[in-house]
């Protein structure tokens, strides 16, 4: 049932427009459930302004310039469609972050003890890429079916997201691979850093996950946030200290390079998966609060090299 009220009415009859596409104003009248006569009334000056067209068509910038109020009162409606139409995707992610930080808890396994389990880790990988996809495929029919600023917004930060939780899953198979081919990392002396940055990452992941999926109330948002913020820093402090002691430990045992070559691959997997963890956070606050990212020069080329530049 519409809300009734000139300016709701108007906003019911556009909304009609843009998701059932009709052809005639009667059409539009047996939806809404006012006469045909009003719709008329109603339609006369967004014809005139061309903000609708008599083909029933809707021109949403002009909307917004000439009838800024009924474009917000309009946008109401439109979110309502866009939160439904998203219920239908909301498996496929949650599919896809379970995958995800299985991939990690596999992978640190196997670094750390159990090589034989980094095969797990890539095969899951199959699955995630396909989810990515089936979501992909999903989202971008948002704006087409919602012609309307919100969808395209909201689709553009879901495809975002899920870019970043498929990438998630590459770095836990970087880390994978790794143990496949050169075994348990552990005894090197620079581990006890590159397991804590990694747990660190981990627990980020765990929680960005939590964030985009709703289990954090939206009063406690910002808070979780900011623990997601806080743990970025000691990844990249555990991973200066591996980085400075792996450089010694190369020093003193130059038989070890090849091992501890590995470890500063994983090192930076390490990294890119607090980096993305991150970005999950960031794109679910501009899609629930519309707080813009922050990106800046320093973040994207941040170096895990040691503090005097020793290679």
């Amino acid at each position: 049932m519409y809300p009734r009220g000139r300016k709701a009415t108007l906003a019911a009859v556009l909304h009609t427009i843009l998701r059932d596409r009709p052809s005639t104003q009667k059409e539009i009248a047996e939806k809404v459930g006012v006469s045909r006569r009003y719709v008329t009334e109603l339609l006369r000056p967004l014809i005139e302004e061309g903000a609708v067209r008599r083909t029933y068509t809707v021109d949403m910038s002009k909307l917004r310039r000439h009838f800024p109020e009924l474009f917000e009162e309009l946008g109401n409606f439109l979110y309502e469609d866009v939160e439904m139409h998203l219920e239908g995707v909301r498996p496929y992610f949650k599919r896809m972050t379970d995958l995800t930080l299985e991939q990690i808890e596999t992978a640190l396994v196997a670094i750390e003890e159990k090589p034989e389990q980094a095969p797990k880790v890539i095969e899951m990988d199959e699955e995630v890429n396909r989810l990515d996809e089936e979501i992909r495929l999903y989202v971008r029919t948002l704006p087409v079916l919602h012609p309307c600023e919100e969808a395209g917004k909201v689709a553009t930060l879901l495809l975002e997201i899920s870019h970043c939780i498929e990438r998630i899953g590459d770095y836990a198979c970087n880390i994978a691979e790794v143990a496949e081919t050169l075994g348990t990392l552990s005894d090197l002396q620079c581990w006890r850093e590159v397991r804590e940055a990694a747990l660190e990452a981990r627990n980020m992941v765990k929680t960005a996950y939590s964030i985009f999926l709703g289990r954090v109330k939206e009063e406690d948002l910002r808070d979780e946030a900011e623990k997601v913020y806080c743990a970025e820093d000691r990844v990249h402090k555990n991973i200066i200290r591996a980085c400075e002691k792996a450089v010694e430990e190369t020093k003193e045992f130059p038989e070890k390079a090849d091992r501890l070559f590995g470890l500063s691959r994983i090192t930076k997997d390490i990294e890119r998966i607090a980096d993305k963890a991150v970005d999950v956070v960031d794109f679910t606050r501009e899609l629930v609060e519309g707080r813009p990212r922050d990106l800046t020069p320093e973040q994207e080329m941040r170096s895990t090299l040691p503090a005097d530049g020793t290679h």
